[in-house]
């Protein structure tokens, strides 16, 4: 493949892989930059990017028009799995891990936050999700994400439990923050309240936080939501 020709090729096929990782709403983009790719002849371009990166087999379709409107669903689907990768990439760049959609420091193994993808169209049948939100609204209390993405303290002297520098657990309520690794045996009761190994952390409070637009792709927005969870610290009492 001539340099030329390989620079035009990763060029539209970033255009196109962008244009997918916006969602649904974005097909009519897609149409027009085909439309653009036939005008300034570049169809043989548009075929070549579509069998390699895709496995779609132009011959297959007996119009522009069946084109344009019948393998925009499958670009989403490839672009789809491709961004799980990616997303993995990202986390690991920023130094977080989720389990499901809760968010915790690499490091410190601290609870973070949540952050869920939110369908942006009902209708679309497939139901791709390609809108980013962060769960974390203001609330009287602990919302059942804190309390699912917490682990409770075990206040069980039949149990011996080690407990390390930066783990944090629900007792009677509330979120403790341990600032001294000690093990919780029945010679050693010591449970969170009043004690010199765990300072109580306050309820974050925070009101909804959305990221948007069709300008964006999915992970810009990962992205943005990942710094703005780590932008936050609890408040320790």
């Amino acid at each position: 493949m001539p340099s030329q020709y390989r620079r035009e090729f990763n060029k539209v096929f970033k255009r196109i892989n962008k244009i997918a990782q916006k969602g649904s709403e974005s097909v009519i983009e897609y149409k027009e930059l085909i439309d653009e790719l036939v005008t300034r002849g570049q169809y043989r371009l548009l075929e070549d990017i579509l069998i390699t990166k895709y496995g779609i087999d132009i011959l297959n379709y007996s119009s522009i028009e069946r084109l344009k409107n019948e393998t925009f669903d499958d670009i989403r689907r490839v672009t789809n799995f491709s961004s799980q990768i990616f997303l993995k990439d990202l986390t690991e760049q920023n130094e977080v891990y989720s389990v499901g959609f809760h968010y915790y420091d690499k490091n410190t193994n601290q609870y973070l936050g949540d952050i869920r993808e939110v369908e942006l169209n009902p209708n679309f049948a497939e139901k791709k999700l390609v809108e980013i939100f962060i769960d974390l609204e203001s609330i009287v209390g602990l919302s059942s994400s804190i309390v699912s993405a917490i682990p409770e303290f075990v206040n069980d002297i039949r149990i011996t439990i080690n407990l390390k520098e930066n783990d944090q657990v629900l007792y009677i309520g509330d979120i403790y923050h341990c600032i001294q690794s000690y093990t919780y045996s029945s010679a050693n009761k010591i449970t969170p309240t009043f004690s010199a190994y765990w300072n109580q952390v306050a309820a974050p409070s925070y009101s909804l936080t959305t990221f948007t637009g069709s300008s964006t792709t999915l992970l810009e927005k990962y992205q943005l939501a990942i710094t703005n969870l780590k932008s936050y610290n609890y408040t320790i009492i």
